[in-house]
């Protein structure tokens, strides 16, 4: 909501077993080292869009689907921009982590209030 990941909203029960959800600030303080790992792949794009993202995200989601897990269920990302924040910019930063042989459907609706 607003750009932050909130577990209360989150229905993660549905999820199969070897598939991790989290916030991403959760999955930095878990293990911050992978975390840098990633962020140092992107450091020499000169892809301007990924530069904006990089510069003004400050939460998103991580997604973890383990090595050989075929995800069925439709994970859902739902960005509910509420009337308090119309005047506001989220920028998320999601990291979809797939292990070998992993399977997983993503959908980002984005749904804001006027």
């Amino acid at each position: 909501m607003d750009g932050v990941y909130v577990s209360e909203l989150s229905q993660l029960k549905s999820l199969p077993a070897g598939v991790t959800l989290c916030s991403l600030k959760d999955a930095s303080v878990k293990d911050p080292e992978r975390l840098q790992k990633l962020w140092a792949l992107d450091t020499d794009s000169n892809d301007v869009f990924l530069a904006l993202n990089r510069a003004l995200a400050t939460e998103g989601i991580f997604i973890e689907v383990a090595n050989g897990i075929h995800c069925e269920t439709l994970i859902h990302i739902i960005h509910y921009n509420s009337p308090q924040s119309a005047q506001a910019i989220a920028s998320p930063r999601h990291v979809l982590w797939l292990g070998k042989h992993a399977q997983a459907h993503v959908v980002e609706p984005f749904i804001a209030w006027d």
